[in-house]
This record gives structure tokens, C-alpha cells and sequence, in this order.
């Protein structure tokens, strides 16, 4: 299975309960947000060290390669946050 695929997944699925919480007029939404913020730190815990380097050189500008490095680069930094 890929890894990185599995990852983006888990990340869609913690974007909807933003989402939800956001939509949401319950009062519990402190709650939920450490519920999320739990979430994203177990999976970001999941990824080896390795992944989270930025890398020295980025592909050539219009490449499948570029577009999959500028993707992890932001998720990386969504995470972070």
C-alpha cells in the first residue's frame, strides 16, 4: 500500500471533521478541536522522519514529479500547524 496515498486519505477525512466542526453550533467544539488536533498528530506521527525533509532540489517546473513535491510540501506544512 502507499504510504503517502494512505496518509492524504487519513488528512481528507480530518479536513471533514473541520469542516463539521466548523458548521457546527454545539458548544463542544473546544472538545473536538483537541480531538482533531490529536488525529493529525498520530498520523503525523506515522510517517517516517525521512518524509518530512524538504528536499535540495525540486523537480522541473509542469512535471507529475513537481506537482506530487509542491502536494507534499503544503500538506507537510498544513500538518505542521
Amino acid at each position: 500500500m502507499n504510504k503517502d496515498l494512505l496518509f492524504q486519505r487519513k488528512l481528507v477525512e480530518i479536513a471533514g471533521q473541520l469542516m463539521k466542526r466548523n458548521e457546527s453550533k454545539d458548544i463542544t467544539t473546544y472538545a473536538t478541536t483537541q480531538s482533531i488536533d490529536e488525529a493529525l498528530e498520530n498520523i503525523a506521527n506515522e510517517m517516517p522522519e525521512s518524509w518530512w525533509a524538504i528536499p535540495g532540489v525540486v523537480a522541473p517546473s509542469h512535471t507529475a514529479e513537481a506537482v506530487a513535491q509542491v502536494d507534499k510540501f503544503f500538506i507537510q506544512i498544513w500538518v505542521s500547524l
